[in-house]
């Protein structure tokens, strides 16, 4: 039985953790932008403040998505894993970072929504990754 040997910036299921670190280094600042965006233009319209928590939700899982197809245009093999897991892991921070601000560190259907949203949006955002640079080598 032959066995391959890991690279040392790879661990066992085949992907490197500072793609992840670089990933949610991308998603931190896209997300960062479009809030900026954003409160410029709830500043200079009259947008009611019900839309404010759908848009930054949609925001968040957007910058999810974009940040996962760049890393996944990078990556090697397993954009869909790479992607989900720095959903998972952002989203993580989002979610501990809240509960520290907000001191409630409960676990609701809210939460967990919101996590699982940001694990499939990574997912999808390294396949589309992964496929486009397929594409573009061939």
């Amino acid at each position: 039985m032959e066995y391959k040997s890991i690279p040392a910036d790879k661990n066992i299921y085949g992907f490197r953790l500072t793609n992840i670190a670089k990933n949610i280094v991308i998603i931190i600042a896209t997300t960062f932008l479009l809030f900026v965006i954003f409160a410029f233009v709830i500043t200079y319209t009259n947008i009611p403040t019900d839309a404010v928590s759908p848009v930054i939700f949609g925001i968040t899982i957007i910058s999810i998505i974009a940040a996962s197809i760049i890393n996944g245009k990078k990556a090697d093999e397993k954009g869909w894993l790479t992607g989900g897991i720095s959903g998972l892991v952002y989203m993580m921070i989002l979610y501990i970072l809240g509960s520290i601000i907000y001191r409630n560190f409960s676990i609701n259907t809210n939460s967990i929504a919101m996590i699982i949203s940001g694990i499939f949006a990574g997912m999808l955002g390294g396949i589309i990754g992964i496929n486009n640079r397929k594409k573009y080598k061939r």
